[in-house]
C-alpha cells in the first residue's frame, strides 16, 4: 500500500461528503426536518470532542508533498502518513460538521444535511476509537477502516 493512496483516499472521501450536502441542499428534494442539532442526538462527551476537533486548525499538505512522500513509499513512511490522518482526519471531519450544524436558511436542518452530518459524525467516532498507530500492522488495520 502507498502512502499516497491512503492520503488521497481519505482526503476525496472528505470532500466527496462536502459536494454530496450542497447537492443535496441545492437540490432542495427534500423537506425540512423537525431542526435536530447535534447535541439532540449524540452524547455530550461526542458534540463536546467533536467542537473541540473543530476549533484546531486544519494541516495544509500540498500535493508536491503528497507526491513526493508518496511516491516509492517505505513501512516507515506509510506509518507516519497513517499516524498524520490518525490526527488530521478527525479534525477535518470536525469542522465539516461544524459547518453543517451552521448553515445559513435552515439548510442544516433538512433531512439531507443531517442524513451527511451523522455520517461524519460517525466517521469522526470511528476514527477517534481507534487506538494510536504504532507499526505497520497498525497502518492496515487503518487502512481497511478508511476503506
Amino acid at each position: 500500500m502507498a502512502a499516497q493512496p491512503v492520503l488521497t483516499t481519505a482526503m476525496s472521501a472528505v470532500s466527496s461528503a462536502a459536494r454530496l450536502a450542497v447537492r443535496a441542499a441545492a437540490a432542495g428534494s427534500l423537506g425540512l426536518h423537525q431542526g435536530i442539532r447535534l447535541a439532540d442526538t449524540q452524547a455530550r462527551e461526542v458534540v463536546d470532542d467533536i467542537f473541540a476537533h473543530a476549533l484546531k486548525k486544519q494541516t495544509g499538505v500540498s500535493l508536491k508533498y503528497m507526491l513526493d512522500f508518496g511516491s516509492s513509499p517505505i513501512e516507515r513512511q506509510l506509518v507516519l502518513s497513517s499516524q498524520f490522518l490518525h490526527k488530521e482526519l478527525p479534525v477535518r471531519l470536525a469542522h465539516r460538521v461544524a459547518e453543517l450544524e451552521n448553515l445559513p436558511y435552515g439548510l442544516s436542518s433538512k433531512s439531507s444535511i443531517l442524513k451527511v452530518r451523522d455520517w461524519y459524525v460517525e466517521s469522526f467516532k470511528e476514527l477517534r476509537t481507534f487506538p494510536h498507530i504504532r507499526d505497520a500492522n497498525d497502518e492496515l488495520k487503518f487502512t481497511e477502516l478508511l476503506r
